[in-house]
C-alpha cells in the first residue's frame, strides 16, 4: 500500500472559492490597480486555475492596501484551527517593514469591510484582528508563502473587540512605501490562493518519506503548505500526524539525512507537532530517523525550531502613560538580552500622559524582557507598558500512544517543546539542544547528549528527563547531561541505577519529587551525580515537627498543623523580632532527611541580621553545603528549595529534643549585627521534606615509596578538606599502598594530603577529589636529623 496524505483544512469560502473569484472578496482601500484572478501565477486550484492579484504602489509614505473574503459561514477559530494563506509578493523591497505592516492578515467579526479605525500604518477596519507577517527586513524570497496564523493568538494589532467565536471576514493586507510600475508596464505585485482554516497531516500507508510528504502536498489540486521544501530542507508549518486508531495497514515512514525546519510564525506554541498513532496489530505505526547497524547510528536527521534568538515584541499596552511626554517620543525598552533593543513610538498624548502607544522597533531578543516594561528616552518620565514576545518557533514529539513505534537513530532535535515517550521508543545516539522536557515513558534511551535545556521563553522548561519508576531508568544508558537545569526528576521513591550516565554544568543533577520514601541512586561505571535537590510533593512534617522560636518572649509555637496545609502566610520564620537574637525555625523528622521545600508567602525585609542553617550533632553545628535558595527568607514569594547533606555525609547527626520533641533537626537561626532591623517579618505558607540518597563511592590512593623507589609501609596518610576537616586516614600496606574505598562522591573537593612516619620528612600536597577518585603518589624523603631507635 502506497503512503496517503489527507488534510483536515476547509476553504474559508467553500460556496464560491476563495481565490478562484472575485465576487467574494471586497476592497476596503482602492488598490493601484484592483484584484482580479489570474490564470498565469496561480498556485493552487482544482476548477478554474487562478489566483487573485492586485497592484500596490507606494509614495514614498505608507499606502495602505486591504482586500477580504466572506467567509461561508460564521466561524469560531478558537478550537485549535489555525489559518493557512498562499501570498506571493514580488516586491518585498517595496513594501514597509513588518513591524509596520509590510505585509499582513486581518480577521475580522464585523460585517463592516469599507470603514478604517486607527493611526496609519497601525490601522483596520473594525473589530479586526491583524498579524504583521512579513516586510521589507524579513522575507529575501519573492515566491510563494503559505503563512500560518493562530486566530487566538496575540495580534499585532487589534481594533475593536474582534471575536475569533464569529469570524465573518478573513483577508490581505499591505504598506507598500516605495512606488510599483511606474512605467508602461503595470505588474500585478501582490498575488494570493487558496486561504483555509485546519491544523494538520494524516499521513497513513507505507512506505513513505518524508519527500513522498512534500510531493502529496504540493500537488496544484492541495498545496496545503503544511510540509514545504526549498534548497533540499523540508519546512513545516502544521502537525505531521503518522497513523490512525482505526487503520487497517500498517503506517510505515523510513528516512535518513533529512532536515525539518518549523517555520517563524504566529502559530500556538503547542501546535507544531510530530505524533505516532497506531491501530492494533498488524496495523501499528512505526516511524525510523536514521539507521542503527553493528552497535553505530548514522545517517540521522535533524529537526528544529527557529528564531528564538530574534524574539520580539508586539502589541505594547500601556501600563502608566507617565508624564511630560509629546507625540511621536521614542521609547526605549530596558531589560532583556538581545542584538536589537525594541522600541515604542508615542501616538498621542493628553497633558503629557501618553494615550496611544505603537512598536517603530519590535527588537531582537534571546531572552526578552517580559513583565511590566520601563523605557527611557522621549521628552516625559515614569511610562510603563507591557508588550506580548512574539517569534520563534518550537515543536512537540508525541510517541506515547499504544500500537506505535519510533526509532530515532544519529538525529539532532533542537527547539523541541517537549517530548512524550513509551517503551516502544528507542533512541540511540542522538542529540538534544536547546529544548523542553522529555517524559521517558520506559523509552529506551543510550549514547545520547541533552544540551542546554530551555529555561526561557517560549519552552520555559526545567528538566531534561522525567522518569517515573526505577524499571524506566534501566533503559538509560550511556548519556550526558550537560547545562541543564535540572538533569532528571525522579517521581517516585526507589533504588535507581545511573549506568554510565554523566554531568556536567548542571543546576541539578537529580531532583527528587517523590510524595513518599527515600530515592537512592546507585552510580555505576563513568556516572558522576553530583549535585541533587528536593522538590514539592514530598512528605508532611510529622506531630510537633516544626517548631517556631521567639528568642525574645522565649517561646515556641508548634507550626505543625500550619506548615502542612495551604493556607497563606501563616508560619513564623526568622527573624520575628529585633530586639534578642537567637528567633529560629525548627524543622525534624524521625529518620535524616536531605531537603525541604517551602513555600514562602512572604518575603522578609530585614538588615544588620544573619541567619545560620545548623544540625544537632551534640552540638548545633553549622551545615556548611546548604543551599537555601530562599536567600534566608528574603526572597520574593513563591516556593523554594533548601538542600544539603553535611549531616548525612559527616555521619554524626543525632536526635535532640526541641520543646518537648525528640527528632533529627535541622534549624534556621538568627544572629544580629551592631543595628538589626525588621521590617517585614518573613512567614511561610506550607512545606516538605524528603530523602535523597547518592551512592557513588569511589576509590582514594594514596601511594608512598621512598627515594629509592621502595615502597613505605606504615605509614600515617590523612586525607582532609581544605579546610582542615577530616575525609579519610590509615596507614600504608606493605606494598606502600593506603586504599579508602568508601567515599560517596558528591561532587569536586580540593583537599590536602599529609603523610608522616618517624624517620621520614613529613609530607603534604594538594589536590582534587574528582569522580574518578583519588590518586596521589608520594616520594618520602629520609630525615637525616631525626635519630632513630
Amino acid at each position: 500500500m502506497a503512503i496517503t496524505v489527507a488534510s483536515d483544512q476547509t476553504l474559508f469560502n467553500a460556496t464560491g472559492g476563495d481565490a478562484e473569484v472575485i465576487t467574494n472578496w471586497t476592497i476596503t482601500a482602492t488598490w493601484s490597480t484592483n484584484p482580479v484572478t489570474d490564470g498565469d501565477m496561480y498556485l493552487q486550484s482544482t476548477t478554474a486555475l487562478s489566483c487573485i492579484g492586485g497592484r500596490a504602489s507606494g509614495g514614498g509614505t505608507a499606502t495602505m492596501f486591504w482586500d477580504h473574503l466572506t467567509t461561508s459561514a460564521s466561524l469560531d477559530l478558537t478550537t485549535g484551527n489555525h489559518a493557512f494563506f498562499w501570498i506571493k509578493c514580488i516586491t518585498i523591497p517595496a513594501m514597509d517593514a513588518r513591524v509596520r505592516g509590510g505585509i499582513g492578515l486581518s480577521i475580522s467579526s464585523g460585517t463592516d469591510v469599507t470603514t478604517l479605525s486607527g493611526t496609519v500604518p497601525w490601522n483596520g477596519i473594525g473589530v479586526s484582528k491583524q498579524w504583521f507577517l512579513t516586510g521589507n527586513d524579513i522575507d529575501t524570497t519573492s515566491g510563494w508563502v503559505c503563512y500560518v496564523v493562530d486566530p487566538t493568538s496575540v495580534a499585532d494589532l487589534t481594533i475593536g473587540s474582534a471575536d475569533m467565536t464569529s469570524v465573518d471576514r478573513i483577508g490581505i493586507r499591505v504598506n507598500v512605501i516605495n512606488g510599483v510600475g511606474a512605467g508602461s508596464f503595470k505588474p500585478k505585485n501582490i498575488l494570493w490562493d487558496a486561504i483555509r482554516y485546519g491544523t494538520k497531516l494524516t499521513i497513513t500507508g507505507s512506505t513513505g518519506t518524508f519527500q513522498d510528504i512534500y510531493a502529496a502536498d504540493s500537488t496544484t489540486a492541495n498545496q496545503y503548505g503544511i510540509l514545504n521544501k526549498s534548497a533540499g530542507i523540508f519546512f513545516g508549518g502544521g502537525k505531521l500526524i503518522f497513523g490512525t486508531t482505526g487503520q487497517s495497514a500498517p503506517c510505515i515512514l523510513t528516512d535518513t539525512k533529512q532536515t525539518l525546519v518549523w517555520q517563524d510564525f504566529p502559530v500556538a506554541s503547542s501546535f507544531y507537532e510530530i505524533q505516532l498513532v497506531g491501530n492494533t496489530t498488524p496495523n501499528v505505526t512505526t516511524v525510523t530517523l536514521g539507521t542503527y547497524s553493528g552497535g553505530l547510528t548514522s545517517n540521522g536527521c535533524t529537526i528544529k525550531g527557529t528564531g528564538l534568538e530574534t524574539q520580539r515584541l508586539i502589541a505594547p499596552v500601556i501600563v502608566s502613560g507617565g508624564t511630560g511626554y509629546t507625540a511621536n517620543d521614542t521609547l526605549t525598552v530596558t531589560g532583556g538580552t538581545g542584538t536589537i533593543t525594541a522600541q515604542f513610538r508615542v501616538i498621542t498624548v493628553s497633558s503629557g500622559v501618553i494615550t496611544e502607544i505603537r512598536m517603530q522597533t519590535a527588537g531582537a531578543y534571546s531572552v526578552p524582557p517580559t513583565g511590566t516594561l520601563s523605557v527611557t528616552g522621549g521628552t516625559g518620565s515614569s511610562a510603563t507598558f507591557t508588550a506580548t514576545v512574539a517569534g520563534g518557533s518550537i515543536w512537540t514529539l508525541t510517541a506515547s500512544a499504544a500500537n506505535q513505534t519510533l526509532n530515532l537513530y544519529g538525529c539532532t532535535f533542537s527547539e523541541m517543546l517537549s517530548a512524550a515517550l513509551t517503551t516502544t521508543s528507542v533512541v540511540r545516539g542522538c542529540t538534544f539542544t536547546n529544548f523542553g522536557t522529555v517524559t521517558t515513558g520506559g523509552a529506551l534511551i543510550d549514547s545520547c547528549t541533552f544540551q542546554d535545556v530551555r529555561t526561557a521563553t517560549p519552552i520555559s522548561a526545567t528538566y531534561a528527563l522525567i522518569v517515573a519508576s526505577a524499571t524506566e531508568m534501566s533503559t538509560i544508558t550511556n548519556s550526558k547531561f550537560i547545562n541543564c537545569n535540572r538533569a532528571i526528576k525522579i517521581t517516585a521513591s526507589g533504588s535507581y541505577t545511573f549506568d554510565d550516565l554523566t554531568f556536567s554544568g548542571n543546576t541539578y543533577d537529580i531532583e527528587n519529587s517523590a510524595s513518599s520514601g527515600t530515592v537512592t541512586i546507585n552510580a555505576t561505571g563513568t556516572s558522576n551525580p553530583g549535585t541533587y535537590t528536593y522538590i514539592h510533593t514530598g512528605i508532611s512534617f510529622e506531630a510537633s515537627s516544626a517548631q517556631s522560636y521567639n528568642a525574645n518572649t522565649t517561646t515556641y509555637t508548634d507550626e505543625v498543623t500550619d506548615i502542612n496545609d495551604t493556607d497563606a502566610s501563616d508560619v513564623a520564620l526568622p527573624p520575628i523580632q529585633a530586639t534578642t537574637a537567637g528567633d529560629a525555625i525548627y524543622l525534624g523528622h524521625s529518620s535524616t532527611f536531605t531537603g525541604v521545600t517551602l513555600v514562602l508567602g512572604t518575603k522578609g525585609t530585614y538588615s544588620d541580621i544573619t541567619i545560620t542553617w545548623q544540625y544537632w550533632n551534640g552540638a548545633w553545628t553549622t551545615i556548611s553545603d546548604i543551599v537555601d535558595n530562599t536567600s534566608a527568607f528574603s526572597a520574593v514569594a513563591g516556593t523554594y528549595t533548601i538542600n544539603f547533606r553535611d549531616p548525612i555525609d559527616n555521619e554524626d547527626w543525632a536526635t535532640t529534643d526541641v520543646n518537648g520533641t525528640t527528632k533529627y533537626w535541622i534549624r534556621a537561626v538568627t544572629t544580629f549585627g551592631a543595628s538589626p532591623v525588621v521590617t517585614t517579618a518573613p512567614l511561610g505558607t506550607q512545606a516538605w521534606h524528603g530523602y535523597t540518597l547518592v551512592n557513588n563511592t569511589v576509590t582514594l590512593t594514596v601511594t608512598v615509596k621512598n627515594t629509592s623507589g621502595v615502597a613505605v609501609s606504615g605509614a600515617r596518610v590523612r586525607i582532609e578538606t581544605s579546610g582542615g576537616t577530616l575525609i579519610s586516614e590509615g596507614s600504608t600496606n606493605g606494598s606502600g599502598i593506603y586504599t579508602d574505598a568508601t567515599y560517596n562522591y558528591g561532587g569536586d573537593v580540593e583537599i590536602n594530603v599529609v603523610v608522616r612516619l618517624k624517620g621520614y620528612i613529613n609530607f603534604k600536597t594538594t589536590g582534587t577529589i574528582e569522580s574518578t577518585g583519588l590518586n596521589v603518589g608520594v616520594r618520602f624523603i629520609r630525615d637525616e636529623i631525626v635519630n632513630l631507635p
